[in-house]
Parts: C-alpha cells; structure tokens; sequence
C-alpha cells in the first residue's frame, strides 16, 4: 500500500493506521500489509508510473483531485463487492458518487478534507472577533489586517507549484462564480470574477497581509509559520488541525470556513484508497480497502486521528470537536471539480499568482494563458 502516512510514526492519524493494519493482519491470515510511504504530492505520479511499468502497489491513496487519469486509464479496479448495501448507503456521498459508475465502485474516499482557515483563537477572543461573523471577503480581510502586527503576518499562504494547494485565488474564483469549471470539464478561469479574484489575492502580498515570501512557500510554510507564531491566520485542511493544535496550543488554535455569503468558497477534497487493476492480490486488497473504512475504522480515524467521518452512522454516534463540526459542514455544499476537469488544477492556480506577481503578466493575461493551456493539457 503506497501512502503518504507512516504506520511507525506519532501523529494521530500514524497511529489508526497502524492500529488498521495490525487488526486487518490479524484478521487475515497469511496476509502482509507493507507500507511505502512518500510525499503526499508524489502519490499520484509515482502510482501512475509503476502502473505504467507494471510494478505498482496492490493498494494506491490518490487525492480526489488526482482521479481523473487514474480512472480514465483504468488503473482501479472495482471494489463493490467488498462493500454490503448496507455500507454502501452509509457512505453515499457525492464523494462515493464521483468514484460510482452504474453498479461499480473504483475506490473509496476514507479521509474527507474541508478546506479553509487556522486563526489565532486567543487573538480572536480578545478583539471580540467571531468567524462567523465574518461572512464576507471584506470583514475577513478586515479582521486579520487589523489583528496583524511587526510580529505576526495577517494572513499566510504559498504560493510554490513544488507543493501547492488551494489559497484564496482558488476560494474567491469559487465563491464569485461557484465554480472553477464548466459542467464539460473546461476552465473558467477567463472571467471577470476570476480576474477580481487574482487582483484580491495579490493585493493581500501587496498591502503587507500575506507575506512576500509567499511566492516561494510550498503549502507546508504557512503551517510552520502558524504553529510558530507568526501568522494570525493561515490556510489550511481541517484534517491538519490536531497535529497545530499540539503544536501552538489548542487555545490559540482555531479552524473556519472562509466566507460564503449563500454560496461557498471552500472547495474540498479527500483521499482516495484504490486497488490498481493490474494487481494480483485485489481481493485482499479490496478487503483492507473496506477495513480502512469499516465502522470501526471510522470511529478510529475520527477519534484518534481527527478526521472527518466517512460514514452518516458515525457523525450522528459520536460528538464531533468543535473543528470537525465546522469542517463537516463544508461537506454539505462544498465544491469538488467535475469528473473530466482534468489534473489537479492547484499548481496552475499558483502559477497564475506567480506569473503576476513574478513575472509582471496582467492579471487576465496569466488567467487567459493558464486556461488555455490547461484544457490543451
């Protein structure tokens, strides 16, 4: 099984993944699980590759964002059989629907990511600031400019295409437009909200809020800067939020959606966990796929590594953090990209930021630029 997570390492969700594996081992007879761990980034490609070579692992996490050549290829088999009714309608969701095709089920998505913010609670009490009533760009942009000092940034994010996920480019374009694609797949990114929202976004460097240094920070930098202090607020996946919370404190650390008005502007994303087609053990294969998201296992991740619940049965058995309630209620109306959009779009969307800022282009040239070369990619 490939995997960005260490079975022999500390965090919460090291820890349910080795308590899985251990418990599916025992369970199964004759069975071994063997771990390859990389870089989050690097699953996709690697995963492709060795498929191409004839040498990839029996079991594959790829993000939701990273399915569409690895379903257009066929490199996942189906796994419903592994799965009762039962399960199946406990797990429907429009993240099982997108690996759904007929009677078919290519994979299942067992760690659900809501994306948004951290900010410093203790900050936020002591100003009589509430999230929630920062419904809009303006009050959210407001709040973390006036919170900010010499010591503290308002507002960190990265810009890097090494390691990229969503920042506030990707989350104004949706909460402006409600998406970054049309129903075909194609970019809509050659339009006035999306030129309003790169103008946003480089005003943020521009007038001091976010760092200058953003435009070399790979998405793991603003992490690292609010665990040290020196962010008020900093993008970030929810499931990131336990291991913060241990580092600067729970009670400086909070996580929010960012302002949706009656829309949304957090996108979301999950984990995939797929069995390559070209394997010779997918049917213990697909038997760990559905182990790692059993009713035990899911009550696990949440409980001990933090995550989202999978399944409808768990949300409603246990209460949730405070964090997870607000991440799950992105879940409700979150957006994901349409089947056919193609690779992940995070990298282009900060090569847009770079291109402006960096490279001096208009703000709807880099748009324009990005658009057509990501639909001829």
């Amino acid at each position: 099984m490939s995997t960005f997570l260490d079975p022999n390492g500390q965090t919460g969700r090291d820890v349910a993944l080795r308590e899985l594996i251990d418990s599916f081992e025992e369970e199964h007879e004759g069975v071994t699980v063997e771990v390859q761990t990389s870089q989050w980034s690097m699953l996709a490609p690697q995963f492709m590759a060795a498929a191409a070579s004839g040498n990839a692992p029996d079991l594959a996490w790829v993000t939701v964002l990273d399915l569409d050549p690895v379903l257009e290829n066929q490199l996942f088999s189906d796994i419903s059989g592994a799965f009762s009714d039962e399960d199946k309608e406990d797990l429907n969701d429009a993240f099982w629907e997108r690996l759904t095709e007929g009677e078919e089920t290519y994979g299942a998505v067992l760690s659900r990511v809501a994306m948004g913010y951290l900010y410093r609670a203790d900050l936020f009490e002591e100003a009589g600031i509430s999230p929630e009533d920062l419904d809009t760009w303006d009050k959210f942009t407001d709040a973390v400019s006036e919170l900010a000092d010499d010591d503290q940034w308002g507002f960190c994010q990265g810009f890097s295409e090494a390691t990229s996920d969503v920042t506030t480019l990707a989350a104004r374009m949706i909460h402006d437009q409600g998406t970054l694609f049309a129903d075909d797949g194609s970019p809509m990114w050659d339009t006035p909200e999306a030129v309003g929202a790169l103008e946003y976004t480089v005003g943020l460097v521009e007038d001091g809020i976010t760092p200058p240094d953003s435009v070399t920070w790979s998405s793991e930098d603003p992490y690292e800067q609010f665990s040290a202090g020196n962010c008020v607020a900093a993008m970030a996946a929810a499931t990131r939020v336990p291991t913060i919370q241990e580092q600067a404190g729970e009670d400086q650390t909070g996580f929010a959606l960012f302002p949706s008005g009656e829309g949304t502007s957090n996108a979301i994303n999950g984990w995939t966990v797929g069995v390559w087609s070209g394997s010779e053990h997918q049917e213990a294969a697909a038997e760990l796929a559905a182990h790692l998201i059993s009713p035990e296992a899911d009550r696990l991740w949440v409980e001990t590594a933090g995550q989202s619940p999978a399944r409808q049965s768990t949300a409603e058995e246990l209460e949730l953090p405070e964090f997870l309630q607000v991440a799950d209620a992105a879940f409700d109306d979150g957006w994901l990209p349409p089947a056919g959009s193609g690779p992940d779009y995070r990298p282009v969307m900060n090569q847009i930021v770079l291109d402006v800022m960096t490279n001096g282009q208009d703000p709807a040239t880099a748009l324009q630029n990005a658009a057509e070369e990501f639909a001829a990619d």
